[in-house]
């Protein structure tokens, strides 16, 4: 009986990974942040120009070549602001940059907010949210 169940978990083991993309760690120093990836990232840049100058907004994105793939395509960006432009210290000016990030990626694909929530990540102020969008097909996060 153990032989049989051991020999059923290894087969279904075998089975998931034959089926499940091969997860690899991606790091990007500039970004300083790093993430695991079922593939190769194609880094895009675009500069924005904005009231305190131009950012450089930054894009790492995978898709899928699978058609029937889980998650098509993921995506991770940021861009850096220049030094004292956002102050830590003031957190009226920290959550308004926050819920404009949130409300603008609603707008840019007509998508509807399913939640969001404040977190901290290392002492520091963030935001944790999805957006829905694609007739439910796709999301942010």
């Amino acid at each position: 009986m153990r032989k049989t169940a051991g020999l059923l978990l290894l087969f279904s083991l075998l089975s998931l990974a034959m089926v499940s993309p091969k997860w690899e760690l991606f790091k990007s120093f500039d970004g300083k942040f790093k993430i695991l990836i079922p593939g190769e990232m194609v880094k895009k840049e675009n500069p924005i120009e904005t009231k305190i100058g131009t950012l450089n907004y930054i894009t790492f994105l995978h898709q899928s070549e699978e058609k029937d793939a889980e998650n098509l395509v993921y995506m991770i960006s940021y861009c850096d602001y220049p030094e004292y432009s956002i102050h830590s210290d003031s957190t009226e000016l920290v959550k308004d940059f926050f819920e404009t990030t949130v409300e603008t990626a609603v707008e840019s694909v007509d998508g509807e907010l399913r939640y969001a929530s404040e977190i901290t990540l290392d002492d520091y102020p963030g935001r944790l949210w999805r957006v829905d969008y694609n007739e439910g097909k796709a999301l942010i996060k």
